[in-house]
């Protein structure tokens, strides 16, 4: 019988015994079946990626896995920020065609003006946004802020608090209604455990 031949079910039932790098090696390789392994990326909608061993670099998959992806984790390993970009740009662009997306974690990433570009296409959606482990400062927390419309939960690692720039002012935040968890980090002591959680 020929494989091609299957009905969707079938094809689905298959198709769901694989893992992420081989269906992504699969894509584009038959035309035929793209659409079957469409239908196996809403498995991946809480998605980690390390950039320490990062998958294939495919970007319409990427697009395509970005319009079903709930929850995204960037674990940046301190690589090249255009390595990260590279990635994160087609997860973000088909996210906000879906705007699915509700938690957004990124560690260990290097904070450019790029990498803002990039995230302020999911921002507006995002309920919980974690960058405890990217440095930021307080002009950078306002460029964040400015496009979540939605967002609940914060998590950043105050940047001016170390180099003694200019104290946290919790300013910024006051035009987040929908805002209730704050948490920042900080190795300059700001509470005894050098972080601090304000619940609103």
């Amino acid at each position: 019988m020929d494989f091609l031949r299957l009905n969707d079910y079938c094809l689905d039932l298959i198709f769901g015994y694989l893992n992420f790098n081989e269906l992504l090696l699969l894509y584009r390789e038959t035309k035929c079946l793209d659409g079957t392994i469409g239908r196996q990326l809403h498995r991946f909608r809480e998605f980690k990626l390390s950039m320490d061993q990062p998958p294939p670099f495919r970007g319409d998959f990427l697009i395509e896995l970005g319009r079903h992806l709930r929850s995204l984790h960037i674990d940046a390993c301190f690589a090249e920020d255009g390595e990260v970009l590279r990635y994160l740009k087609p997860l973000c662009q088909g996210s906000a065609e879906s705007r699915q997306m509700k938690a957004l974690k990124i560690d260990c990433a290097k904070w450019t003006f790029k990498m803002f570009k990039t995230m302020v296409l999911v921002i507006p959606s995002l309920l919980c946004l974690d960058m405890r482990h990217c440095y930021l400062r307080n002009y950078q927390i306002s460029q964040l802020l400015q496009p979540a419309e939605k967002l609940q939960v914060f998590g950043f690692f105050h940047l001016d608090s170390v180099t003694g720039g200019s104290d946290f002012y919790p300013e910024v935040l006051n035009r987040l209604p929908s805002l209730k968890l704050i948490h920042i980090s900080s190795p300059v002591p700001i509470s005894e455990d050098n972080s601090h959680t304000v619940t609103l």
